[in-house]
């Protein structure tokens, strides 16, 4: 795939962002990818994406660099096909073509999106101020099938192993020509032998191009098809790349050096981003604050509800509040992707913390991984636990004696 084509792909692709109005402002519920697919401001992305929304937003780079954003209205929600079609006022940027011809085992495609575990180090306040930039994941096409989600549900698939995750929902999954002929909707999973469910690396899934391409035109959209099948250039790819080989300045001992002071300073970078985020040890004494509670809420990857309080002066480092799916624990989550004791949270020096218990899954704050180590949960935000994402909100309950 050329740069050139890369290129013209990705300004066909904007990040979506599912808001929550409350009375003192918006709050993130989640975020993923679209797709547009017309000169009318037309973005294809997810129907989970928008679940549970008040507001989506949508943020795109413009072809001079400029990060724009702006409301957008929903056309057509569709659980069923997992589709949906918003329309942007303002949203000038090139649409992507879509392919009428389904691609065949072994096509090279690539993923383009953006993947919050790809944006590590930014925070939502990189976010809304405007940070834009898609990740771009090669792979193959496995299968091209119609795969049966659930008894009421069934999807025309294609299967590829271009790597995506949370937040690459909803974006483009195009050939070598830049033809979409898919758009991601999920990874697949695997039950561990404690019976979690786990991503299986290498295996994802897109909704297929003519599909997508049915459910825009249908609901008010002018997408624009192609009959011919991708040809890419590939002679050229190669010899541009052979070019740049034999360009190179660096002889392999003053290459190796460099490569290694990278990866000091990147260590370095990293502890110091781990060290922000963790602030001060919980245990550190510290004065009175004011008294905090916690609501946590959002929904299972079934769509049950989940919501539950964490307290100041009730769930503290040694009373935490245990989470996960087995009965005894103080906030239950039925959920397959949870495990059975998956994390805990509590209160101290009126700052939530969070600690993974070693699930299978993981524990995340804001798309960031917080391992078995204390982190501090901040006010407002995402915590995911497997596959559940929750909202986080705080509200005060008045002064600390």
């Amino acid at each position: 795939m050329a740069a050139s084509v890369i290129d013209q792909a990705e300004q066909s692709v904007v990040r979506v962002l599912n808001l929550d109005q409350k009375a003192d402002g918006l709050y993130f519920n989640g975020f993923g990818s679209g797709v547009v697919v017309d000169n009318k401001g037309s973005v294809l992305t997810n129907a989970h994406v928008l679940r549970g929304h008040d507001k989506i937003h949508v943020q795109w780079k413009t072809e001079t660099g400029e990060v724009q954003s702006e409301e957008a209205e929903v056309l057509k929600q569709d659980p069923q096909k997992d589709l949906a079609l918003l329309r942007v006022s303002g949203l000038a940027t090139r649409p992507m073509t879509i392919a009428a011809q389904l691609p065949a085992k072994g096509t090279v495609v690539f993923a383009i999106g953006f993947p919050g575990v790809a944006d590590t180090g930014a925070t939502a306040d990189d976010i809304n101020e405007g940070f834009v930039e898609a990740t771009i994941t090669q792979g193959v096409v496995g299968r091209v099938l119609t795969r049966e989600i659930s008894k009421n549900r069934r999807w025309a698939m294609v299967q590829h192993s271009a790597v995506i995750s949370g937040g690459s929902s909803g974006g483009a999954l195009v050939d070598a020509c830049g033809y979409l002929v898919g758009i991601n909707t999920s990874g697949a999973l695997a039950e561990t032998k404690k019976g979690d469910q786990v991503e299986a690396s290498g295996f994802s899934f897109a909704i297929q191009s003519p599909q997508a391409f049915q459910f825009a035109a249908a609901n008010g959209a002018a997408p624009i098809e192609v009959q011919t099948p991708c040809k890419p250039a590939t002679d050229q790819t190669q010899g541009t790349q052979e070019s740049v080989e034999r360009d190179w300045p660096l002889p392999p001992t003053i290459l190796a050096f460099l490569i290694g002071a990278i990866a000091v300073l990147g260590a370095a970078i990293a502890v110091v981003v781990r060290s922000r985020e963790r602030g001060v040890p919980p245990s550190q004494p510290t004065k009175p604050t004011a008294r905090v509670q916690w609501e946590i809420e959002g929904y299972t990857s079934t769509n049950e509800s989940v919501r539950f309080l964490v307290i100041a002066d009730r769930h503290t480092e040694a009373r935490p509040l245990i989470i996960g799916r087995d009965a005894s624990c103080g906030a239950v989550i039925t959920d397959a992707t949870v495990s059975r004791t998956h994390a805990k949270l509590f209160v101290a020096r009126g700052e939530l913390w969070c600690a993974d218990l070693g699930s299978s899954n993981g524990t995340k704050v804001n798309e960031r991984s917080c391992g078995t180590t204390v982190i501090r949960v901040p006010r407002s935000g995402v915590l995911t636990l497997g596959k559940v994402s929750l909202r986080v909100k705080s509200s005060d309950l008045g002064s600390a004696t």
